[in-house]
């Protein structure tokens, strides 16, 4: 009989999602079932378009009873939100085993090292005083994090998928560590020998985010980030870099994005879903505001560009994603700045850190010698040994 598997999802499974998590490896080797949640954790997420038709749990009731039927299965669930706790709790009482995905989400995990807690705190204080509606989204957000840790001291389950993530919170108690490449490295694994991206012209990539239209920052950053000058600063800044640079700007468009809003801002780009790692493969440099996809950047050792705005910068998006710049050194643009003179220095522009890429990669993306074999496949050998 194959071991009970359960995701519970935030939202809908995109297309990239489904090739990330190993659904269909995994529905091969375990009884595998997907439920969304979203109603029941945060209806912003709930808002995405489906590509999937699976199970929907609206409330604590329908959780439990779906849980009281799956008894000692493990269960891996999304997201992190004020209600993960309750479900921990659930989880514990019909003896499901936890899995933390934290250890293979290839996010940067340490602190701004480099900066003092001075600066930090003068950070703080300076967004209390101009920005008092982010600040307090900041300390919910704090608040969420040290739930998520309480969350995770008896996680059952650790995938592990970089060195920095062995000492990750609650990983030194978990029962079972699995060593394993992280979601995007497996996806890379996967995908390493695709065909290049087709273009006429050499091409830098911009990965979108689907700022501003997220549904993650409704309650704060949409009130910053009015969506016509966003792209409008956004356009220009990619007229002047293609001016200079003589690359072709190619947007890849944020998985579960509603492709209807775009046309109307990005009318001169080439618009791709879905071919991440071929692009990416492909491309002489890599620009983007804050994304995991920052990895394939690190893989395919392609240059980082940066890109913040006066609007990003008054809100709190600056300040949850200055970590990506941060690891890896790239050169941070202000897009409503004039950026002629260092567009025109091409030798800058195509430039990176190859010591800061082999430390991201080995810290936050693979484990050693499990790199070269996909997350679930790991995840999966390891329950059929036990």
């Amino acid at each position: 009989m194959k071991k009970k598997l359960i995701f519970l999802l935030h939202g809908p499974l995109s297309i990239r999602e489904y090739q990330t998590f190993g659904v269909k490896h995994l529905t091969k080797k375990f009884d595998l079932k997907i439920v969304e949640i979203g109603p029941l954790v945060d209806s912003r997420y709930y808002k995405f378009g489906r590509h999937f038709n699976h199970k929907i749990i609206r409330n604590f009731s329908e959780l439990e009873k779906f849980l009281s039927l799956n008894k000692g299965a493990m269960c891996w669930e999304s997201g992190f939100s004020f209600n993960s706790m309750r479900i921990a709790s659930l989880l514990k009482k019909y003896n499901i085993m936890t899995i933390s995905v934290d250890g293979i989400a290839s996010v940067p995990i340490k602190s701004l090292g480099k900066k003092s807690y001075i600066k930090i705190l003068n950070k703080r204080l300076k967004l209390l005083i101009f920005n008092p509606l982010v600040f307090i989204n900041r300390v919910l957000f704090f608040i969420k994090a040290k739930l998520r840790q309480i969350k995770y001291k008896e996680v059952d389950i650790a995938l592990i998928g970089g060195e920095s993530y062995e000492n990750y919170h609650g990983y030194e108690k978990a029962e079972h560590k699995i060593f394993c490449s992280s979601l995007d490295y497996s996806d890379y694994v996967k995908k390493k020998n695709v065909k290049n991206f087709k273009s006429k012209r050499k091409f830098a990539v911009f990965i979108d985010t689907y700022l501003p239209f997220h549904p993650e920052h409704y309650d704060t950053q949409n009130k910053f980030i009015n969506a016509d000058e966003y792209f409008s600063s956004l356009v220009s800044f990619f007229e002047l870099f293609e001016k200079i640079t003589n690359l072709k700007v190619i947007v890849a468009l944020y998985p579960k994005a509603d492709l209807k809003k775009y046309p109307k801002y990005f009318k001169k780009y080439k618009l791709v879903s879905n071919k991440i790692v071929e692009l990416i493969k492909s491309c002489e440099l890599v620009m983007h505001h804050g994304s995991t996809a920052q990895s394939y950047a690190v893989i395919f050792k392609k240059p980082v560009l940066f890109l913040t705005s006066n609007l990003m910068e008054k809100n709190k998006y600056l300040h949850d994603n200055e970590k990506w710049n941060e690891f890896i050194g790239s050169k941070i643009i202000n897009i409503n700045n004039d950026n002629t003179n260092f567009l025109e220095n091409k030798k800058n522009v195509l430039k990176y850190n190859k010591k800061l890429y082999r430390e991201y990669l080995k810290n936050f993306l693979r484990y050693k010698s499990f790199a070269n074999v996909p997350w679930y496949e790991q995840f999966s050998k390891y329950f059929y040994i036990k």
